[in-house]
C-alpha cells in the first residue's frame, strides 16, 4: 500500500518551474531516497509533499486521500512528519520544550516523549538542557524526536546528515534505520547519495526537476550511468 504518492508534480517559485512532472511514491514500511545534483528539485519536492509549496500541476495523495490542498498542520494530523535541513530545532529552548512543541496538536504526549528518550538514550536525563549547547548530532536527534512525537506514519527528511562529521552521520543514519524498523516509512534526500541508496529500499534520481532514474537502491548503485554522472564513478 502506498503511504505517500505524488503524481506529475510541476512546481516552482515566481514564474520558474523547478519540478517538471515529477512522480514518486513511498510504500508502507519503506525507506526511499531522493538523490541527484544540486538544483535538481529535491528540497522543492519535499516542500510540496509537506504542503509548504503548492504545486502548479499534479496531485499529492496520503494513502488514498488527495491532500494537495491541505496545509502542513493538517498533514501532520494525517500522519506526515517533516524534518527540514535548516532551522529544525528551537535552539533557545530545552530538549523537553522542543519535544513538547512537536506534540502541540496532541492532548497527551507523555508516553510518546518517554519513547523518544528511550530511542535517543544520549538525551535521557538532559531534558532541561538548552538545545544550543548540544552537538550537531544531538541536535539532529532532537529534530527527529520532535517530528516523531506526533507518531507519524511517514517521515520526510531533508538531508539528515548535512554538516555532520562522519561518525555523527553514521549515528544519525543508525537512528533512521531504527525508526523505520519500528514501522515508520521514510522518505529522505541526502547529499551523500551512495550512503542514502545503500540505506534505502528504493531511490529516485532527479535531474533538472525531472525523474531521471528510479529503482531499487542497490540497482541504482550498480547502474553505470548513475555512477558516472551522479555518484562520482
Amino acid at each position: 500500500m502506498n503511504v505517500l504518492n505524488a503524481e506529475d508534480i510541476t512546481a516552482g517559485y515566481t514564474d520558474i518551474d523547478i519540478l517538471k512532472g515529477v512522480s514518486i511514491h513511498v510504500e508502507k514500511g519503506e525507506i526511499v531516497a531522493i538523490v541527484g545534483p544540486n538544483g535538481g528539485g529535491k528540497t522543492t519536492l519535499m516542500k510540496v509533499l509537506f504542503g509548504l509549496l503548492n504545486p502548479r500541476e499534479g496531485e499529492v495523495y496520503y494513502k488514498d486521500e488527495n491532500i494537495t490542498e491541505l496545509d502542513p498542520t493538517e498533514r501532520v494530523k494525517k500522519g506526515i512528519g517533516y524534518v527540514p535541513q535548516e532551522e529544525n530545532v528551537f535552539s533557545s529552548l530545552t530538549i523537553m520544550e522542543n519535544l513538547e512543541m512537536g506534540g502541540y496538536l496532541m492532548e497527551d504526549i507523555e508516553k510518546e516523549i518517554s519513547e523518544i528518550f528511550e530511542m535517543f538514550s544520549s538525551l535521557k536525563g538532559r531534558e532541561d538542557q538548552k538545545v544550543k549547547e548540544l552537538s550537531g548530532g544531538e541536535k539532529q536527534m532532537v529534530a527527529l524526536g520532535r517530528a516523531l512525537v506526533s507518531d507519524p506514519e511517514i517521515l520526510l527528511l531533508d538531508e539528515p546528515g548535512a554538516g555532520l562529521a562522519p561518525d555523527l552521520k553514521e549515528m544519525v543514519y543508525g537512528k533512521i534505520i531504527d525508526i523505520n524498523e519500528l514501522g515508520t516509512s521514510i522518505l529522505m534526500i541526502e547529499q551523500n547519495a551512495k550512503k542514502a541508496l545503500r540505506t534505502s529500499d528504493r531511490g529516485y534520481v532527479l535531474q533538472t526537476g525531472e525523474n531521471k532514474y528510479k529503482g531499487r537502491g542497490e540497482d541504482l548503485l550498480q547502474n553505470q550511468d548513475v555512477l558516472d554522472f551522479y555518484l562520482g564513478g
